[in-house]
């Protein structure tokens, strides 16, 4: 399963994460649409799965709408893109650390 780097987020911030899949599709395969989940890989949060606000996928790409989140806990986020021609299953993981708002 592929992984990628990403920075770091503030509690109170809101971004979109997007990753080219065009390494990882056959010739003439494309991204039908993507799934993602968010756990939390350390720390403690009742509710990981709100950090992960949405979903959305073009042919070639993924991209995760992240928000909120619990300062000091690492989220593990999941993408799971749907494929065509030939059809089946790309995952991408990532993890994603909210920290302290600068004062």
């Amino acid at each position: 399963m592929p992984s990628a780097l990403v920075p770091p987020k503030f509690s109170s911030e809101t971004r979109t994460d997007t990753f080219d899949m065009t390494p990882y599709l056959a010739a003439g395969q494309t991204v039908s649409g993507v799934s993602g989940q968010c756990t939390v890989y350390t720390g403690v949060d009742a509710a990981p799965s709100a950090v992960l606000s949405s979903t959305s996928s073009t042919s070639s790409s993924v991209s995760a709408k992240v928000t909120g989140g619990v300062t000091g806990v690492i989220y593990q986020i999941r993408l799971d893109a749907s494929t065509t021609s030939p059809t089946g299953t790309l995952s991408l993981s990532y993890y994603l650390a909210v920290i302290p708002e600068l004062p």
